[in-house]
């Protein structure tokens, strides 16, 4: 950065009509681009280091500097496009809505998260159905119900209840029967 001894310095260079005073004021054309170059990819930098999506490069960018710009704006174009993805993902699953599934190109290191994604999805949504098909089938006296899912982490609890609880039923329909079989027989003995 120039200071105010220098920029003196600088500025009488500047003012001369003659080859020294060109450079002069090339230099000094090209520091000041330098600079809102530079300010502009801090700029983009902090804010998404904040958080903020919506920042964008601002500064003309010229010469071999003009790949930064469109490197920048994909780059906020992809995080954008991942943020709300897991957003609208979230939210649905938030208020039950399990068709709810990702829909963003997820490119490098975001592929991680949309597996991430997509594997909860479907292990919730696998356990939801299963739920279902078990609730089903025990309203319609099934006693044979095999769960689908492959449970894991926090589900393996649902898992055992589910088995229990058809277990229960299968025992307790198995006694209604053998009481309603003796029932009948003692009646047919009198």
């Amino acid at each position: 950065m120039v200071n105010v001894k220098n920029h003196f310095y600088l500025s009488k260079i500047i003012s001369r009509k003659d080859e020294m005073g060109d450079i002069g004021r090339t230099y000094d054309a090209l520091a000041s681009y330098f600079k809102a170059v530079i300010e502009d990819i801090v700029k983009v930098s902090q804010g998404l280091a904040a958080g903020n999506l919506r920042v964008t490069p601002q500064a003309k960018y010229k010469g071999d500097f003009i790949r930064i710009k469109p490197a920048q704006e994909t780059a906020l174009s992809d995080i954008q496009q991942v943020v709300k993805d897991i957003v609208q993902v979230s939210e649905g699953l938030a208020v039950g809505n399990l068709r709810v599934v990702p829909k963003a190109e997820y490119r490098g290191d975001f592929v991680q998260i949309n597996n991430a994604l997509k594997t909860a999805w479907s292990d919730l949504l696998q356990v939801i159905e299963d739920i279902v098909i078990v609730s089903q089938g025990l309203a319609e006296g099934g006693q044979h119900i095999i769960l689908q899912a492959e449970y894991r982490g926090n589900f393996v609890p649902i898992k055992t209840a589910l088995e229990t609880a058809t277990a229960n039923l299968v025992e307790f329909r198995a006694n209604n029967t053998m009481q309603d079989w003796l029932k009948t027989g003692q009646a047919r003995l009198n």
